[in-house]
């Protein structure tokens, strides 16, 4: 996409390997608000914006996006499963409202988190933060079950924070937070409502505070850093 917008709005699939070239400027919206099934590895070039907002369903085969720096735009819609979608870029999350919907999302790189809405997960979603992930919550929203299905799971293997907001950002009372590696509270609060536990790792306050409506479960690992820890430990 050389100028201006190219939306796919059609209900259509992908499959096999892709690259998406978008110049500085131009925008390819990838589903144009209608339902699009991708299986296979997608790579995204340049400096425009690839934009989601819509319904993109992830394959039983699983897919993996790897769209660098700014490129990838989840503006809104729903990613959903029955697949396994690994992201080796940087996924940018700026909308009012995103939904998880039956999906496993494993990142293996960057998860930029900047809206100001709600994530949704349903129908047993996970979020997988690899070893070589990094989750970063820019904001003060809620990431929670929206209601439907299973109750959510996101395990941590990685680097969970929050780096920007002065106020709460939420892991919603139905969401199974596991940690094994670090979770950092560098602004504002991190606030975890449903279970959480450490097994391994490090919980640490670093410039932000942190809170907890039922225990703080530090099973290994350690707690540490300068700051207001509010939760039965």
């Amino acid at each position: 996409v050389l100028t201006g917008t190219l939306s796919l709005a059609g209900n259509n699939t992908a499959t096999g390997s892709a690259t998406f070239t978008v110049t500085g400027g131009a925008v390819l919206d990838l589903t144009g608000g209608s339902t699009h099934i991708y299986t296979g590895n997608f790579i995204g070039t340049g400096v425009g914006t690839i934009r989601l907002n819509g319904v993109l369903q992830v394959g039983a085969a699983g897919a993996a996006f790897n769209f660098p720096g700014s490129l990838f735009q989840w503006t809104g819609g729903t990613l959903k499963g029955p697949g396994v979608l690994t992201n080796t870029g940087t996924l940018n999350l700026n909308a009012g409202l995103q939904t998880l919907d039956g999906l496993t999302l494993s990142n293996a790189a960057n998860v930029v988190w900047a809206g100001t809405g709600a994530i949704n997960l349903n129908n047993g979603a996970v979020m997988n933060n690899l070893a070589s992930g990094v989750f970063e919550a820019q904001n003060n929203a809620t990431l929670q079950w929206g209601g439907f299905g299973g109750a959510p799971t996101f395990n941590n293997a990685g680097l969970v924070r929050k780096s920007a907001g002065a106020g709460t950002t939420t892991f919603g009372n139905a969401v199974a937070f596991t940690n094994t590696a670090t979770v950092n509270a560098q602004a504002g609060v991190m606030n975890f409502s449903g279970s959480y536990i450490q097994i391994t790792g490090t919980t640490s306050l670093n410039g932000g505070n942190l809170a907890a409506s039922g225990a703080l479960n530090i099973q290994g690992g350690s707690l540490s850093g300068a700051g207001v820890l509010t939760a039965t430990v």
